[in-house]
């Protein structure tokens, strides 16, 4: 199957990128604002982005390549930055106009520390969903003094049942909307037989997927 949006696997593959998402809309809030996103993969990325959009805020991202890049101006984001270059928290805060982002998602961590509070706005948050980069680093805790800044960590997995409920309940709220009215729909690059589990972690580690890889069980007949 090439890259689409349809049929059960594309549902199942939604609903993975969802449960992973919907602790870290919570943090966020509802922010109409500029919103920073740091190499978060396709397709939660193309969830983030339309959702952020849909409450009015101006996503920026960070990608490694022209390709993802463009990938993402695509999906959404109003400007694409290379993580790679120089200074590219400089280029984020020329890219917000000299304001700075309001929220940062980051899933690198501790490499990112220090770019993230540099180009954050008075009064911004960075929320840490990741640990990509590391889980030890400096802060230089006056530069986020002088931004009024908050620095939080989320995840889903060690909540309690109850705060696993409230989370659900803003799914239904803020996100459900957007799925029945079409606006986010899944980025399904293949659906492979569970028999090519290989086949499909050599393309993951080669970086050659966009979007979701799901390994189907069963006959199906998307393939």
């Amino acid at each position: 199957m090439s890259a689409g949006t349809g049929g059960e696997a594309g549902r199942e593959g939604l609903f993975v990128s969802l449960k992973n998402l919907v602790a870290t809309l919570l943090a966020i809030g509802k922010t109409r604002a500029e919103l920073l996103v740091n190499e978060l993969e396709e397709e939660k990325f193309r969830l983030m982005s339309l959702w952020a959009k849909a409450i009015g805020a101006r996503v920026v991202v960070t990608a490694g390549s022209d390709a993802k890049r463009e990938r993402c101006r695509q999906l959404g984001a109003e400007a694409a930055i290379d993580y790679r270059g120089e200074d590219w928290p400089a280029q984020v805060r020329a890219a917000t106009q000299g304001h700075g982002a309001d929220v940062i998602l980051d899933i690198v961590g501790a490499r990112y520390l220090d770019g993230n509070v540099a180009c954050l706005a008075v009064g911004g948050r960075i929320v840490v969903i990741g640990l990509q980069g590391g889980t030890r680093g400096e802060l230089d805790l006056a530069a986020l003094l002088m931004r009024r800044g908050t620095l939080m960590a989320t995840s889903l997995r060690a909540r309690p049942a109850e705060q696993k409920a409230a989370i659900c309940a803003g799914l239904v709220a803020d996100v459900w909307p957007l799925l029945g009215s079409g606006r986010i729909l899944p980025v399904i690059d293949q659906v492979l037989p569970l028999e090519q589990v290989r086949r499909a972690h050599e393309q993951l580690a080669a970086g050659s997927v966009t979007g979701k890889l799901v390994l189907q069980v069963g006959p199906s007949s998307d393939r």
